[in-house]
């Protein structure tokens, strides 16, 4: 995240049998509120991974802790995501951010991560959808995500960055990170209004 104190959310945590599991999270509003809101969802997140249950498990107690501590109208669009052993077999279940994307070793984009379930602390138990998206990345690919900050830092004239500009930003780039928060920043003239969070991992993901 570009600050420490706000509603934005990466969080890992090992597999207690190999791999990892990884969250990025943006709940509502700015802040201290939407910092406190991200709260009950770490710990969730902590518990149910030192337990080592399944990411559909996860994702469903993760929205029933919200569901009973979130005030209405407050809720935390998420992607999680587990790593196997091999460092190479993910499992992904996304709910409310924007488009995530699978880049290629070469810098290519090769698919894009559309979530589609709601966001984390809307639906009760019974309504809620733990189906999750699988598929196996090969050596030096990425996975690169990011919250709305990013595609909404506008400029003086109104226009917000959008998701062409961020496609081109990390298109063809082997190190997305500095070369995005750069593209950002100067679109933005360095204001930026939201929280802005971007994660990349390159595969394989190890642990040892």
């Amino acid at each position: 995240p570009s600050t420490v104190f706000n509603g934005d959310l990466i969080v890992v945590a090992n597999r207690p049998h190999g791999g990892v599991y990884v969250m990025i999270a943006d709940a509502t509003g700015h802040g201290l509120p939407a910092a406190i809101s991200a709260i009950p969802a770490t710990r969730a997140f902590f518990s149910m991974a030192a337990k080592g249950l399944s990411l559909g498990e996860i994702a469903a107690e993760i929205n029933d802790v919200l569901v009973r501590f979130l005030p209405m109208g407050m809720m935390l669009a998420a992607s999680l995501f587990e790593v196997r052993a091999n460092g190479f077999e993910v499992s992904w279940w996304g709910g409310g951010l924007p488009d995530g994307y699978l880049i290629d070793k070469d810098g290519t984009i090769v698919r894009r991560l559309i979530s589609t379930h709601m966001p984390l602390g809307v639906l009760k138990r019974h309504e809620f959808e733990s189906d999750l998206v699988h598929f196996k990345m090969e050596p030096a690919q990425q996975i690169f995500c990011y919250t709305d900050g990013v595609i909404e830092a506008t400029n003086r004239e109104g226009e917000q960055f959008g998701q062409e500009r961020l496609a081109q930003a990390i298109e063809g780039k082997r190190v997305i990170l500095p070369n995005l928060f750069e593209s950002v920043r100067k679109f933005a003239h360095k204001s930026v209004g939201d929280d802005l969070s971007v994660i990349a991992m390159t595969f394989p993901i190890s642990t040892s």
